[in-house]
């Protein structure tokens, strides 16, 4: 079986998201059980156009430069600024030349290859792991001001929903990380498939020794991390520090928005910006907090931070989509400010049952999370694409 995975991030290159936890490890894998060949915008070496690195192939790809112009392209435009035309040009030529049996994208934005294979008639079939649902990413146009602002907002939502649609009608099969997100897409015309990312825990363990600091750790440039930021800070550390005056919040990560730095002047908040190891702070701080302002897929903050044995908050929003996890066994999920507060308080306060919490998780992450178990699951959608 001859796979082209295409992909906004490369594994070859680092990257300041979640990327990293899952592109290398997933390429690897992958590449142990069929002819893999991988796309990506921006990766190299030297003057080559593809190349080998343990049994799988490496296509060169051009570097993304999103125009004004895309603005008014039928395409995403937030969806432009990791995948380019030039990117779908680039997938199609390497396609034809390579033939693969299925073209595979990770993630929404490298979706447009997928319905050009169709529209070319080639004899491919298609396939898109959805880590996040069109449809679903913050939207800030909302609180856009200016009429101009205002009719782009409201044109980049009609073309993600446009999106969303052809996601829905014109891939052969959609892969997503929960039954809550299969039964979104009920109406997809092709194969939906729930599988479980694999997970590579951490090395270190939790020592949990800054007993009064929760963390909150992400890409602070992305607006769901920016929204969840916020929302940490202004509406649940209030509350926590009326029970507990002295409780902090530590958020880090890279490219922090100006209203997450601006988070800093708030009492017991500080931003720290990009860290060289997420696994050092979540390893120090007495609780990890991730809950999502967003209907999403699997948050990976949270699976690294359980990997490693440190006691996680989370809402029901994040704590949906991980298998088997049971609050107040492997993480203490609350709702809304005052539910949240409560879980951190209680962290904070009892170092015993977080430790056992910690434990739990971290045995949680590493029997289900396992990259075998993901692989089995995408070679399967793969053999009934091609065989029935």
């Amino acid at each position: 079986m001859k796979v082209l995975l295409i992909t906004p991030y490369s594994p070859l290159r680092h990257h300041d998201h979640a990327a990293n936890d899952v592109m290398r490890p997933l390429v690897e894998a992958l590449g142990q059980a069929m002819d893999l060949h991988v796309y990506a915008p921006g990766q190299r070496n030297g003057g080559l156009a593809s190349w080998r690195i343990n049994d799988v192939t490496y296509h060169a790809g051009a570097d993304v430069l999103r125009r004004q112009s895309d603005r008014l392209d039928m395409y995403s435009y937030a969806a432009r600024g990791s995948w380019s035309r030039q990117s779908t040009r680039e997938v199609l030529t390497i396609a034809r030349a390579v033939k693969p049996d299925i073209v595979h994208a990770e993630y929404a934005q490298a979706a447009e290859p997928l319905f050009r294979v169709r529209r070319a008639g080639l004899p491919i079939r298609t396939s898109i792991m959805l880590h996040d649902l069109p449809g679903e990413w913050a939207d800030a146009s909302a609180d856009s001001e200016g009429w101009l602002r205002t009719s782009l907002g409201r044109l980049e939502r009609a073309k993600t929903n446009n999106l969303k649609r052809l996601v829905l009608t014109a891939i052969d099969a959609l892969l997503v990380f929960s039954e809550r997100d299969r039964e979104k897409l009920r109406n997809a015309s092709g194969i939906v498939a729930v599988t479980q990312i694999g997970f590579t825990p951490g090395e270190c363990s939790w020592v949990g020794d800054a007993p009064q600091v929760a963390a909150f750790g992400g890409a602070l440039w992305r607006l769901e991390n920016e929204l969840t930021a916020i929302h940490l800070a202004r509406e649940v550390l209030p509350l926590v520090r009326t029970r507990l005056p002295q409780a902090q919040l530590r958020i880090f990560g890279a490219r922090p928005s100006a209203q997450v730095s601006a988070l800093s002047d708030e009492p017991g908040v500080t931003v720290v910006g990009e860290v060289a190891d997420y696994d050092d702070e979540f390893r120090h701080a007495a609780v990890t907090l991730a809950p999502a302002m967003v209907d999403a897929g699997v948050l990976m903050k949270a699976l690294r931070a359980m990997s490693i044995g440190c006691p996680v908050v989370l809402n029901s929003v994040s704590a949906g989509p991980i298998v088997g996890l049971k609050n107040g066994i492997h993480a203490l999920v609350g709702d809304g400010p005052a539910e949240l507060a409560d879980q951190i308080a209680a962290a904070m306060q009892d170092r015993v049952r977080a430790q056992r919490i910690g434990s739990a998780a971290r045995e949680l992450v590493r029997n289900q999370y396992s990259w075998d178990r993901t692989v089995q699951i995408y070679a399967r959608v793969f053999d009934h694409l091609l065989h029935g």
